[in-house]
């Protein structure tokens, strides 16, 4: 179904009718499947792309979508149809991109204009969990007021307490609804993204608890559960109104994990119900410093990580720091190739999650594709190599990381193996035979293997235009 929506605040109503009479035709719109591919080879680059940035056109920047395309899995913010343009633009580049598009779910902005304003209209009209604190889908406290969870945003009850709207959804499946409408029906996405979600509720910003019941439910294990199963109904929705493509999220829960957890995952509304997630800020170059995260929580947490989704099992490792800090660069990237995950390197700064960082192990220094380490050769190792450090091979080099905590360290590798021939760190990166290495305390490194057949980079062909 294609319906002609009208993007202005004053059409805002309007679509929320078209949203909800509208369910039995989606349902039989035959879902279509985007180009994306999940990457094989390594480096696997991923970007987390939803906030501020120094290009000139904004998302719509020409220049921004040529850095992008030359990424394997990309999250897309803005709140604005253009979008779906910007999504074709880099599509076009690189058919081969996984493109997801980023929503939230638990909050809406409180003054957005469009996506955010039929929202609002659509949960301040519908009937809560009781007629007085809590008497719309509206989390609020038990005075009434509603709560916040993020600046200029105001939390949604996503729980089954509130009452169903007349087609039988609440805010989860709705919202679903929308997110296809606006953009998961389009050939161009192959995955909606949901930010935040987390394990438990979180205290709002006030500090007050929130009434997600309406009084009818004191026990907290029962509202926790009813707010995981809200997140799940809105991935069921997803999966049921585009099953060929994905779900993300940014899975805040694994935090809450225990050291010694095994086996499958204990809270089940969350197991093996999404294909993929985001560990987000896992690593901070503060961490050669003081660790937030020991070096071998941040490898459980991300072993963890992989074993909770569907296939394809899609994890993105973003990390934190300056854009010229290559040791710590070196070090997360290397501990990023110690599991299957794709790798943001998210700059220091205002423009956090608005560029794209490029380092000379990607693509040994623009002489070769992003793919050049190619298959791994190894499962992701489940202890240290020797010394402390940690390897893991790949048919055309290795990865080496020494934990912070581990002391600096010379270990020996066998012959076959040279440094990278590097311009951003020629003291490291200098082509050189490997021979012995010495590691920092908190420090990797990323070798070439001698023999191995890399291809060399090839330029881009011009994009060809795409059917809608």
């Amino acid at each position: 179904m294609n319906v002609c929506l009208d993007r202005t605040r004053s059409g805002t109503r309007h679509l929320v009718a078209i949203i909800s009479a509208s369910l039995t035709a989606l349902l039989c719109c035959a879902p279509a499947f985007a180009q994306g591919v999940p990457k094989q080879t390594f480096p696997r680059l991923g970007g987390y792309q939803i906030g501020k940035m120094p290009y000139e056109g904004s998302y719509s920047d020409p220049e921004y979508h040529r850095d992008l395309a030359k990424l394997d899995y990309v999250i897309f913010g803005s709140q604005t149809a253009g979008i779906n343009d910007d999504a074709r633009a880099i599509r076009k580049l690189n058919p081969k991109i996984i493109l997801a598009k980023y929503s939230k779910l638990q909050s809406i902005p409180i003054e957005y204009k469009g996506y955010a304003a039929v929202k609002r209209d659509k949960v301040s009209s519908e009937r809560g969990p009781n007629n007085s604190n809590a008497s719309d889908w509206w989390a609020r406290d038990f005075d009434g007021n509603n709560v916040s969870n993020w600046p200029n945003n105001w939390t949604v009850n996503i729980t089954k307490y509130v009452n169903p709207d007349s087609n039988g959804d609440r805010f989860p499946e709705w919202a679903a609804k929308l997110d296809y409408e606006w953009w998961l029906q389009y050939d161009v996405w192959d995955a909606i993204y949901e930010d935040a979600v987390y394990w438990q509720p979180r205290t709002p910003s006030s500090g007050k608890s929130v009434d997600w019941s309406g009084g009818k439910e004191t026990d907290q294990k029962k509202i926790k559960s009813a707010f995981r199963l809200g997140h799940q109904a809105f991935w069921n929705k997803l999966k049921e109104l585009a099953p060929n493509k994905y779900v993300f999220v940014n899975h805040d829960w694994y935090r809450s994990e225990l050291p010694s957890a095994l086996g499958r995952w204990e809270l089940h509304e969350y197991d093996q119900q999404v294909h993929g997630g985001l560990l987000e800020l896992v690593m901070r170059s503060s961490d050669l410093v003081k660790p937030r995260t020991p070096w071998d929580r941040v490898m459980f947490f991300y072993r963890r990580s992989m074993d909770y989704f569907l296939d394809p099992d899609i994890t993105m490792f973003v990390v934190e720091g300056e854009p010229d800090n290559y040791r710590f660069f070196r070090y997360s990237f290397a501990t990023c190739l110690m599991n299957d995950g794709y790798f943001d390197y998210a700059p220091v700064g205002s423009y956090q999650y608005g560029t794209v960082e490029w380092f000379d192990e990607f693509d040994l220094a623009g002489n070769a594709g992003t793919d050049w380490l190619g298959l791994a050769l190894d499962p992701p190792p489940r202890a240290a190599w020797k010394s402390g450090v940690w390897r893991r091979d790949f048919e055309a080099g290795t990865a080496l990381v020494n934990p912070k905590g581990n002391g600096k360290v010379s270990v020996s590798i066998e012959s076959g193996f040279r440094r990278i021939d590097g311009r951003q760190d020629p003291t490291v990166n200098n082509g050189k035979p490997a021979g012995t290495i010495t590691l920092q305390d908190g420090d990797g490194i990323i070798l070439v293997r001698e023999n191995a057949v890399i291809k060399k980079k090839v330029a881009p062909k011009p994009p060809t235009l795409m059917a809608e």
